[in-house]
């Protein structure tokens, strides 16, 4: 009767807690914790110079 009990009280708590929505909303980003450090529609990273010349060769 016991492991009968245990096992009706997993599978009903399975079956509810898989039936629940997510709730998180979408981000444009990936995150560990918190809030994207970069907006949605940056155009370069802070480290980068976007005026920076281009060309030259490498010796």
């Amino acid at each position: 009767m016991g492991r009968v009990l245990v096992w009706l009280i997993a599978a009903i708590s399975s079956i509810t807690l898989s039936l629940q929505p997510a709730l998180s909303e979408p981000k444009h980003a990936i995150t560990m914790q918190g809030e994207p450090a970069l907006p949605a529609d940056y155009t370069h990273f802070n480290y980068v110079n976007p005026d920076a010349p281009k060309g030259g060769s490498i010796t």
